[in-house]
C-alpha cells in the first residue's frame, strides 16, 4: 500500500496518522503483520513537499498457533481497496483537524468529485 501523507503534519503526527490507520484498517480486523515506512524527501526547488508512507503487510492472517488462509485476496479486491481509500481520508481529515489545518482530504477521484 501507498498513500500521500497530509502537507503539514508534524512527524510526530504523520506517525500517529499511519500507525493508527495500519492498526485499525489492517491488523484489527485483517490480522495480518504490518510493517511500513514514510518518505519526506526535501523537495526540488521550487516545488512543495510530498510526504508519503509504503505499508507492506503478510499475505496471511497471524492467529495464536500459526498462519491463517491467504487474506491478501480480500485485501486486493476492489471494493476493500476503496473502503481503505475512505477510511485513509477519514483517518487524515481527522489527523487534520486535531492539528488545526483546515485542508480536507477526499478519496474520491477528482472526475467522481465533479
Amino acid at each position: 500500500f501507498e498513500a500521500a501523507i497530509p502537507n503539514g503534519l508534524t512527524r510526530d503526527q504523520q506517525l500517529e496518522l499511519v500507525r493508527g490507520f495500519i492498526q485499525a484498517e489492517l491488523v484489527g480486523p485483517h490480522g495480518v503483520a504490518a510493517d511500513f515506512s514514510i518518505h519526506d524527501e526535501d523537495p526540488a526547488p521550487g516545488r512543495t513537499r510530498n510526504p508519503h508512507f509504503h505499508a507492506t503487510t503478510s499475505h496471511r492472517a497471524i492467529l495464536a498457533d500459526g498462519f491463517s488462509t491467504k487474506v491478501c485476496d480480500v485485501l486486493n479486491k476492489e471494493a476493500e481497496l476503496m473502503r481503505l481509500r475512505e477510511a485513509w481520508a477519514d483517518h487524515s481529515n481527522r489527523m487534520l483537524e486535531r492539528a488545526q489545518i483546515k485542508v480536507r482530504v477526499d478519496h474520491r477521484s477528482y472526475a467522481a468529485q465533479g
